[in-house]
């Protein structure tokens, strides 16, 4: 049998010969997979936009603020200059990175320079000169609007103590080109006087008091009656009192403060607040014993023209301004 086997001629044959090198695979075809990723990506870009926009739609109008019942004393417009200023913050050479110093004709400015008249006349019935700016939510430019007012403030000739009262994250030290130790929180635990932690800064008539050293309990400090007195040195040095304080939806502090103030002022964002926070911090602030006297809508885009942005109603006469 063995032998039977291997006599046996096999029927295989080759019928085409094998070629070793192909210049390019079948699938997948590159160009097509590049095109596809490139329309499922917009695609889903757009979705999320779409989304946000029904979902999460910012406040785009002071109309939308009034409506809650709430004046809307200042609309600023969005400043490209201001966007410039915030990187420079952390640069300590001791100079101003205020854009009222920077760029005195901005019409961000000139927006803020419409609110201090308006404040002027505001304030007259206030039980003091000191002023609250607070905002619902970080990143809504608060810090920018109450040391850019402080300075157009103190621009004409009266005395004004401008205050970072977030002791957890302090920003306006940046600002001023300082840094923030030897401040309030320094101040509130040490019972020092004013004096001790006021700078000058490198305007006329303007000084300022830092955040301080980073406090574990700022709250408390707050509470504490070396606030209200340290308030009421203020109130006798200076004309006006400006305090800056960390978003009023997530800290108690901003309510504290704004108990000793004769005046409080709320900040939104242009397409970043929303109506329902705006709400919801005048309502925290009620709930404590504090009238929230207006808002101020900040970074406000060229597209939102109403009759109220034209004719200048809501603090400028024309376009041009983060936090």
């Amino acid at each position: 049998q063995d032998i039977l086997r291997a006599g046996t001629i096999g029927n295989v044959r080759i019928i085409d010969n094998a070629y070793a090198v192909v210049e390019k695979p079948a699938k997948p075809i590159k160009p097509l997979v590049v095109l596809v990723a490139i329309f499922v990506g917009l695609l889903v870009s757009a979705m999320v936009i779409l989304l946000r926009q029904v979902f999460y739609r910012g406040v785009e109008s002071p109309e939308t603020i009034e409506h809650l019942g709430i004046p809307v004393y200042a609309a600023l417009p969005f400043s490209a200059k201001q966007e410039h200023l915030y990187r420079l913050r952390k640069i300590r050479d001791g100079r101003s990175k205020l854009l009222g110093i920077a760029d005195p004709a901005d019409l961000a400015i000139e927006s803020l320079r419409s609110l201090r008249t308006s404040l002027k006349f505001a304030m007259l019935e206030a039980r003091n000169q000191v002023l609250v700016i607070t905002s619902p939510t970080p990143s809504v430019g608060k810090s920018f609007v109450s040391s850019n007012l402080a300075s157009v403030i103190a621009q004409a000739g009266q005395r004004v103590l401008l205050i970072d009262a977030d002791m957890r994250r302090g920003y306006l030290a940046g600002v001023f080109g300082m840094a923030p130790r030897n401040g309030l929180s320094d101040a509130l635990a040490g019972g020092l006087h004013l004096a001790a932690v006021v700078n000058k800064t490198d305007q006329p008539n303007l000084h300022f008091v830092a955040s301080g050293c980073s406090a574990p309990n700022p709250s408390e400090l707050l509470m504490h009656d070396n606030f209200a007195r340290l308030l009421k040195e203020a109130e006798r040095e200076y004309d006006f009192v400006i305090i800056d304080t960390p978003p009023v939806l997530a800290v108690t502090d901003a309510v504290l403060v704004a108990q000793l103030a004769g005046t409080c002022l709320l900040v939104g964002r242009y397409g970043l607040s929303t109506a329902s926070q705006v709400e919801a911090s005048k309502r925290r602030l009620a709930q404590n014993g504090v009238l929230l006297k207006g808002a101020i809508l900040n970074g406000v885009k060229r597209r939102a023209s109403s009759t109220a942005y034209e004719t200048g109603a809501y603090g400028y006469y024309s376009y041009s301004q983060k936090a």
